[in-house]
């Protein structure tokens, strides 16, 4: 969680951009670590002020990683299999991506960018930071933000 220490998921969070409505869905929830880990070598004070999620709440609201069900159920509900994931840092990569592959300069990029910021600002939790990239990916897909180059 912090700079030396090693890092912990605790929250995972989802958005996903329905096609027909061109609707943003988010969830998240927090991720209890399984009772025999000991997670204070590893708890970071500034990640909890950070995030806004202390120990005892992780620990009391937190769902079991175990449960298979519940794991089952988030990637049924998501759609992938899950053999992957996408780490936050590289959703920007992917977002980039898109813009650059219809056309996007960087002014507009950033544009873009800019005004996803001011519509679904980025908290540093789960699901405001998923639903911060589903915007800015839906505005980029769409052009409803800063316009792509013509030429």
């Amino acid at each position: 969680m912090g700079a030396g220490s090693a890092r912990v998921t605790i929250e995972i969070g989802w958005a996903s951009i329905d096609t027909s409505t061109g609707e943003i869905q988010s969830e998240s929830h927090l991720v209890r670590p399984p009772l025999h880990w000991d997670m204070q070598p590893v708890w970071d004070p500034d990640a909890e002020k950070l995030h806004g999620i202390s120990l005892k709440q992780l620990l009391a609201q937190g769902r079991p990683a175990d449960d298979e069900r519940w794991l089952r159920i988030i990637f049924d509900e998501a759609g992938p299999d899950p053999t992957f994931t996408i780490p936050r840092t590289h959703a920007g990569v992917l977002v980039a991506q898109l813009a650059a592959k219809l056309g996007w300069d960087s002014a507009s990029y950033e544009a873009a960018k800019a005004e996803a910021d001011r519509n679904s600002p980025r908290t540093h939790r789960a699901e405001a930071d998923a639903r911060h990239w589903a915007v800015l990916w839906r505005m980029i897909s769409k052009g409803t933000a800063a316009r792509p180059r013509t030429d």
